[in-house]
């Protein structure tokens, strides 16, 4: 039995359409375990590469310099810490000057057993606080005409009592709640 040509021609047409296409696959997967390779080597770092190994350098690097900043991060955080508890115990311990200096009188020699160690040379460190002066209403009394007449002659510039009398808040009273006109 003979082969038709035509059917012939077809079979080596197929014949050379699969040859073709094998090679393409074979190709493709030489491409792709060259692929797999190279991804093997940059993972498990032994890369021939110069470029590569110059940005693996780097990222450890730049990895170090992060753990770096995260260190100096948390330690500001615990000082930011340790002064919150200082001032707590400071505001604990309250404004009694019988037991305790003044802020102002602190220095490296005084030193109290409850407060952590360093704390006096903190508080030499920080800027002291500006104080508004306290007046009552008996520093801004002036002697008028009516106490030098009573005092009969005595310095206009010295305290006479009858200016505390004279006061509301002298007796604890509010000067809202006194009325002038009766």
């Amino acid at each position: 039995m003979q082969i038709p040509p035509k059917e012939e021609i077809r079979r080596k047409g197929r014949q050379m359409r699969n040859r073709e296409a094998a090679k393409k696959f074979r190709e493709r997967k030489k491409k792709q375990i060259a692929d797999l390779e190279k991804k093997g080597c940059i993972l498990s770092a032994q890369n021939p590469n110069a470029e590569m190994a110059d940005l693996l350098e780097r990222l450890d690097q730049v990895i170090k310099e992060r753990d770096k900043l995260i260190k100096e991060r948390d330690q500001v955080i615990e000082e930011r810490d340790q002064i919150v508890r200082e001032r707590e115990c400071w505001v604990q311990l309250g404004p009694s000057s019988k037991q305790y200096p003044s802020l102002d009188l602190i220095g490296p020699s005084l030193s109290y057993p409850t407060l952590p160690e360093g704390l006096s040379s903190r508080v030499l460190q920080r800027e002291k606080p500006e104080t508004t002066p306290q007046f009552s209403t008996i520093d801004c009394l002036q002697p008028s005409e009516f106490y030098r007449n009573q005092r009969n002659g005595e310095d206009p510039n010295s305290f006479y009592s009858s200016q505390c009398n004279s006061d509301p808040m002298y007796y604890g009273q509010s000067a809202w709640d006194t009325n002038p006109w009766g």
